[in-house]
């Protein structure tokens, strides 16, 4: 549902458009991404509630809220240091690294989530599956891990010695 469309696809996609210096809709989808997060984790809270089970006692909805917090408290604040004149090479590429957590992490978690539920049909698992493969692809391809590792070595030069040495 809800919690599978954000973490399957929109913060993937914000977070790749980000890759490419395409700030305005990274961080569009990123805040859109965080009110469909909360919405979902409210939805599931009251969900655990009304069927009088215990919240957060599968691995699953641990790593989902970690994954939530990160969303919501630790990117926008490092965000807001990266714009401030706090701004730094530090902050930027924990942003980053951050980010890219977040995107394989709530990937993977969805499986966990078919765990869960025991109820989705394989042919679901195997669209998914198949669907990962393809955000990993598009990540390699287009460069999203690499340039992170290069841009993350030249902001580390550059926070070290002031200067970018090559």
């Amino acid at each position: 549902g809800i919690m599978a469309m954000t973490f399957g696809f929109i913060i993937p996609l914000g977070a790749l458009v980000a890759n490419h210096k395409k700030y305005l809709p990274h961080m569009t989808f990123q805040i859109f991404a965080m009110l469909l997060a909360i919405v979902g984790l409210i939805l599931a809270i009251v969900y655990k509630e009304v069927n009088n089970e215990r919240h957060f006692q599968h691995l699953h909805s641990i790593i989902g809220l970690v994954i939530i917090i990160a969303c919501v408290l630790i990117q926008p604040g490092l965000k807001l240091l990266h714009i401030t004149p706090i701004k730094n090479a530090i902050v930027k590429v924990w942003h980053k690294r951050i980010g890219i957590s977040i995107v394989f992490f709530g990937l993977s978690n969805i499986f966990l989530g078919f765990l869960v539920l025991n109820t989705t049909p394989l042919y679901i698992k195997v669209l998914y599956g198949i669907w990962v493969i393809l955000v990993i692809a598009v990540y390699l391809i287009f460069g999203a891990i690499k340039s992170d590792e290069q841009q993350t070595k030249k902001l580390e030069e550059e926070e070290l010695f002031g200067f970018q040495l090559g």
